[in-house]
């Protein structure tokens, strides 16, 4: 790494403290697995069977932090990405998609080479960076773009395209913003894509033939500004790639104009009930695991038990339209408590990026409580990591992994969408992105078993690094198939923020609200008022 200039950090959003020093946090033992929103039922994760196959990472990846707590170092960062590794390889043109953006602290993690050379920036907008894009500091290399959102929306959209030296390309779709806050001291996660070559025709595509044409869909509601971006993605092969595009774009999407399952959640069911097959019945009970850092406002029993629930719950085959069967799929919120807050790696302060106000939730506590789940991340080093990440999931009881969703959206209307007019549009305020996994995108073949299965950070620190398809960096492009050609089966590890069994609420826990003066001191000595 080339040295860095040297620069004062201006963090355009929330300035915070980010000392290093870290208190332990007493937890009392688990006594819940993770379970259903059947008061009754408490299934507990059954121990890890011995490997029968070839194991293999999902592509995902946590975020580098520090310090990490309750595991070493070289186990709970083992395979985690930073953003310096992430923007500092050679590249001649870098687009960022985000939400928040502090100038001043991105590019003093630039390497000198790279920064004249071409950025755009596509950010939601805020006065102080559009001034700040029409100014003399703003660089003539840099290209700031702020897309129209519907009101009380968001630009909130986090993904980086990279065109490398050598006419390769990488994309990145992950959660976390471009301000100092993001990196290192929270829980983040990024869905690497391998290194994308250019389209030739004597050369055999991959098994994955709509991520392209997805993409490409999801950034054409960005409109003129971003056709040179379209353009040039589009001769690039990504038929190799071992995810889909789950993507949310503001307006009135409509059924008669073909557009209603092209975004939002009911994208998500849609690819859920054309390409993922139900569990079997041998893996036992199983729950759709929710964990996000911020509620929405507008949210409602009704929209999220059937509505969104409804789009959660479809699987290919006829499984999911059994009215039995959907009952006996649990919910299960994973949420930090105010104690967790209290007792993080920032303290009160680290509720900040965690917005969930105290009107919604008394609001909705009488069926929103018994879904909570506490944020416990013991085997993963960061239980005291607020999380930023998004993840969507449906687990069973044996750790088995249906599908698993890495995304923006948060919990809310506005970011998944909400129907309308008997059904027949979806409205959705908001730009997001999220990348689907499921078994069969692991398949090199047909007849080929693949299985996705929860792992801690000490199972995914012991895989070979030559199953990396994505890691190192610099030069891997092969796809799956390509190395696993002979094996029979193959086990997708997929390594979660946060640990299995989950544990419910206890009575005395309550669920963080960002609007509270909670009482107690924090992991500084700082009380919430005075944070």
């Amino acid at each position: 790494m080339s040295n860095k200039r040297q620069i004062e950090v201006v963090d355009l959003t929330a300035p915070i403290d980010e000392d290093e020093t870290a208190t332990s946090v007493d937890r009392p033992p688990k006594r819940h697995a993770w379970s259903t929103d059947q008061d009754a039922a408490t299934v507990l994760l059954a121990p890890s069977q011995p490997p029968t196959s070839t194991q293999i990472p999902s592509g995902i990846r946590l975020t580098r932090i520090a310090p990490l707590d309750a595991i070493d170092d070289a186990t709970g960062n083992a395979e985690t990405v930073d953003l310096s590794e992430l923007i500092n390889e050679p590249w001649r043109l870098m687009y960022q998609f985000n939400y928040k953006f502090d100038p001043e602290w991105f590019f003093g993690h630039l390497d000198d080479a790279m920064l004249g050379r071409e950025i755009v920036f596509v950010v939601h907008y805020q006065p102080e960076l559009k001034a700040w894009s029409q100014s003399k500091d703003c660089p003539a290399n840099i290209k700031l773009v702020f897309p129209r959102v519907e009101m009380f929306g968001t630009h909130h959209t986090k993904m980086m395209i990279f065109f490398y030296e050598d006419d390769t390309a990488r994309v990145v779709i992950h959660t976390a913003n471009l301000v100092q806050t993001d990196w290192g001291k929270k829980t983040q996660g990024a869905w690497i894509s391998t290194r994308l070559r250019k389209l030739e025709p004597n050369r055999a595509p991959g098994r994955n033939p709509s991520f392209g044409p997805d993409l490409l869909g999801y950034l054409s509601a960005y409109g003129r500004e971003l056709e040179p971006l379209r353009a040039l993605l589009a001769t690039y092969d990504m038929t190799h790639e071992t995810g889909a595009i789950v993507g949310s774009v503001p307006g009135r999407h409509r059924r008669d104009a073909g557009a209603r399952n092209s975004f939002g959640h009911l994208r998500l069911g849609h690819l859920l009930a054309t390409r993922v097959p139900p569990l079997a019945a041998s893996s036992g009970s199983e729950s759709l695991v929710l964990q996000f850092s911020s509620v929405g406002g507008g949210l409602s029993e009704k929209w999220m038990m059937q509505e969104f629930r409804g789009s959660l719950l479809k699987c290919k085959k006829d499984r999911s339209n059994d009215a039995r069967a959907l009952q006996q799929v649990g919910t299960c919120v994973v949420y930090p408590t105010v104690e967790e807050v209290r007792d993080s790696n920032q303290g009160w302060r680290g509720g900040g990026s965690i917005p969930f106000n105290d009107k919604t939730w008394v609001k909705q506590q009488s069926w929103f409580r018994r879904l909570l789940h506490r944020w416990e991340a013991t085997k993963a080093g960061r239980s005291r990591a607020m999380p930023h990440i998004k993840t969507f999931s449906r687990v069973s009881a044996t750790g088995e992994v249906a599908w698993f969703l890495l995304t923006s959206h948060n919990l809310s209307q506005a970011a998944w969408g909400s129907l309308e007019k008997s059904d027949s549009q979806l409205f959705i305020r908001s730009y997001e992105l999220g990348v689907l996994i499921y078994p069969e995108l692991f398949q090199s073949q047909p007849q080929q078993l693949s299985t996705m299965r929860y792992a801690t950070a000490n199972d995914v620190a012991h895989l070979p690094k030559a199953l990396y398809l994505n890691w190192p960096l610099s030069k891997k492009t092969a796809a799956p198939g390509q190395q696993l050609e002979d094996e029979d089966r193959v086990d997708v590890l997929i390594r979660f923020p946060f640990d299995f069994p989950l544990s419910r609420y206890r009575a005395a826990d309550d669920p963080w609200r960002w609007d509270v003066l909670f009482e107690g001191f924090d992991t500084f000595g700082m009380t919430r008022e005075s944070a």
